[in-house]
């Protein structure tokens, strides 16, 4: 059964995922826009969009019980995609400032954090992934560990 938010999410979601399509579409057929500056676009956009579509797969799937591990790699998707644009724009800025990004402190820094948020968030998914795969026939110890 789905409510009014439901709908809304739905909807915000096929927004975004269109908005994001048409982007990268813009983004790779101007021809006024510099080579790197396309790459950089498309390349930023471009998670953004995979995440929309993760997102409407799990909202397709989240009141189903027996998937419930095809929604936590939906939402594990989601948290990946949505960190990557942080390395790209320490990217772009770096060259931008017509820095090497081989020997920049900044984006090693970044990279760093970025990957210790990535090894948090991997750890925390999977000890959820086994409690879930361990408790499978027991679908209300289910939603209380994944609320």
């Amino acid at each position: 059964m789905t409510d009014l938010q439901d709908i809304i999410n739905f909807g915000l979601c096929i927004s975004l995922f269109t908005l994001t399509a048409m982007s990268i579409a813009v983004a790779s057929f101007l021809p006024g826009i510099e080579r790197w500056n396309k790459i950089f676009f498309t390349s930023l956009v471009a998670p953004i969009t995979l995440c929309m579509v993760s997102a409407i797969v799990d909202l397709m799937i989240y009141q189903d019980i027996n998937l419930i591990t095809l929604d936590r790699i939906a939402v594990y998707s989601q948290y990946l995609l949505l960190s990557v644009p942080m390395p790209i724009f320490t990217l772009y800025l770096l060259h931008t400032c017509g820095e090497s990004w081989k020997s920049s402190r900044l984006f090693r820094v970044a990279i760093v954090i970025w990957i210790i948020f990535l090894f948090c968030w991997e750890l925390r998914n999977l000890q959820l992934l086994s409690i879930t795969l361990r408790r499978t026939e027991n679908f209300i110890a289910g939603i209380f560990i994944f609320c």
